[in-house]
């Protein structure tokens, strides 16, 4: 039995891109979390979205965008998630020395 990924699916990215309406200053909640990373140079900016209307998607809907900022708040990059109950992160020391940060987009992808 072969196991697949179902957030690389084209249907699961098809789903996805019902939702990218919401990710517009209408739908932007007045609430932001900021974090800095351990790693000294880097802060996760996180802006919330929601939806309760269902002209759109016949489901309240509830995202967040995360913002990647280096520490002169450039955008090194953003993440979508559109189910904003997971937002997990994990930032990782590699034995070649390296950092890498890991995200879970959403239930089923990262």
């Amino acid at each position: 039995m072969s196991e697949i990924n179902v957030a690389y699916t084209n249907e699961y990215q098809e789903h996805k891109k019902k939702y990218e309406y919401i990710f517009n200053n209408k739908f932007m909640s007045k609430d932001t979390d900021e974090i800095q990373l351990p790693d000294g140079k880097h802060i996760l900016k996180t802006y919330y979205y929601s939806d309760d209307s269902h002209q759109v998607i016949e489901y309240n809907v509830r995202a967040s965008k995360t913002e990647v900022l280096d520490l002169s708040g450039n955008i090194v990059t953003e993440l979508k998630n559109i189910d904003y109950h997971v937002n997990f992160f994990s930032m990782v020391e590699h034995s070649n020395g390296k950092n890498y940060l890991f995200f879970s987009t959403e239930l089923y992808g990262t």
